[in-house]
């Protein structure tokens, strides 16, 4: 099993994950949209999160079934330093941190692999009622078709979703990616698609000087810039807060993960009178990357 062989999870990303998985997941049947509908949800949003991701994605015998629970299991000693300051005294597992070893006990306590109660397509399957998944389907059907006399790049797909989320390459810096997310009303930028997170991270920091220029051309729009080191890169313009109060309070008091259709005519209003600004600001604002196989 790879943590086996690198327990030191805290450095996993996608680079590693290539390394252990050659990348098959991609080829995979719903692979990027179990990918784009855990995508906002915490237990997934660290690169060594990711990473696990990935793999188990991969293993579909062994392991997708399982890669909520390890994740839930490893995050329980996800202790990693957050500055550089706390780096100089920080030993990692092979120090004054978890070792290596105990790691390894406690997986073979847990059997973590073998602990098939909870599916990786929690992410879009398992958390969302049949009738659920029939109002998210509504609900974008509803959404590309207010957006599609704009000049956004979204377009409708053949096959409407059940997903939270939905997504798009950005056009000039392969690193970057647009995502609309319907469960609680957001547009967002994120940089993350580079195998290198330093060169997410450079990107990330070029877009982020010019800040004020951006939010000026939005109208004032107040943004959320996400740039922490264990956190995904990204920007993102939420809806109002009173309507993702409405939404969350449903969400907290039935199964629906999708908005109450009470309030789908202002979730809709919000991407179409956004989406296409927002794509076309912030596509003006990326630095332009260097030739390179989009991903």
């Amino acid at each position: 099993m790879t943590l086996i062989n690198t327990p030191d999870f805290l450095n996993w990303d996608d680079t590693f994950a290539a390394v252990q998985t050659f990348k098959k997941e991609e080829q995979m049947d719903g692979f990027q949209e179990a990918l784009d509908g855990v995508s906002d949800r915490t237990e997934w949003d660290d690169p060594w999160e990711r990473a696990l991701f990935r793999i188990c994605y991969a293993n579909e015998d062994e392991l997708r079934n399982s890669a909520g629970n390890i994740s839930r299991f490893l995050s329980m000693f996800d202790e990693a330093p957050k500055d550089d300051e706390e780096k100089d005294s920080w030993h990692g597992f092979s120090g004054e941190g978890i070792p290596s070893t105990k790691i390894k006990e406690l997986i073979d306590v847990a059997n973590v692999t073998s602990v098939a109660t909870e599916s990786t397509q929690r992410g879009t399957d398992d958390w969302k009622t049949p009738e659920d998944k029939d109002k998210a389907r509504d609900l974008w059907e509803a959404i590309y078709d207010s957006i599609v006399d704009t000049k956004t790049k979204f377009t409708k797909p053949a096959t409407i979703g059940v997903s939270g989320t939905t997504s798009r390459k950005a056009t000039k810096n392969y690193a970057a990616r647009f995502f609309m997310n319907q469960t609680v009303p957001s547009l967002s930028l994120r940089i993350n698609q580079a195998d290198d997170q330093n060169v997410n991270r450079r990107y990330y920091k070029a877009l982020e000087k010019k800040r004020d220029e951006i939010e000026a051309k939005l109208g004032g729009k107040q943004l959320d810039w996400q740039g922490s080191s264990k956190k995904t890169l990204q920007v993102v313009l939420k809806a109002d807060q009173s309507l993702r109060k409405i939404i969350r309070d449903h969400q907290n008091d039935t199964p629906d993960h999708t908005p109450p259709k009470v309030v789908w005519p202002q979730v809709i209003e919000f991407f179409k009178e956004n989406t296409s600004e927002f794509e076309k600001v912030f596509e003006q604002a990326l630095t332009k990357s260097q030739s390179k196989k989009r991903l």
